[in-house]
């Protein structure tokens, strides 16, 4: 019981970063900002028994690492975005529902390997993977991980609404 508690508590501490991360105007500010939250899903994620899960924040702190500093080497990039479906397919322990993470972080994934630094599209596939993992926290116990991940694609939601509506204003001046 003692594991949930701990669980849900470092998941809010994750994903109060992960929403800050989506109010972030620079690729490289988000992905700093979600290293620290996936440190933070991976101990909830052992703490709750989401592998899956677990899984795809290393790879995904691992790429992210990659992208911020070798941003040239896409071949390990694309590597890192493979190895996060073949790892989160074999530690897989919650059945279709433990796809979840896996399904939901490759589009995210691919953005941040594109070498593009537009925050648009990796905000919304950040919005995608928030609400996949809000999916998942529901069969980890994860009342925290529910509410707050729908909320980190609330908020990051709001954030591509203003970077959109200011790149439509720059366009019209």
């Amino acid at each position: 019981m003692s594991e949930i508690i701990w669980g849900n508590i470092v998941t809010f501490i994750a994903t109060v970063l992960m929403s800050c991360s989506g109010t972030r105007d620079s690729k490289r500010t988000i992905l700093l900002i979600q290293e620290m939250a996936m440190a933070c899903f991976v101990l909830s994620g052992i703490l709750l028994q989401g592998y899956s899960g677990v899984v795809q924040n290393i790879v995904g702190m691992i790429r992210n690492i990659t992208v911020l500093y070798w941003p040239g080497n896409t071949v390990i990039g694309w590597g890192l975005v493979l190895s996060g479906i073949v790892f989160g397919i074999l530690f897989n322990n919650r059945g279709i529902i433990g796809l979840f993470p896996v399904v939901c972080s490759v589009p995210f994934a691919v953005m941040v390997v594109l070498k593009n630094e537009d925050p648009v599209p990796l905000k919304s596939t950040m919005i995608i993977s928030s609400l996949g993992y809000a999916v998942y926290a529901v069969v980890n116990n994860n009342l925290v991980g529910i509410i707050t991940n729908t909320i980190t694609a609330m908020i990051t939601g709001i954030s591509l609404y203003r970077d959109i509506q200011k790149k439509k204003t720059c366009l019209h001046v």
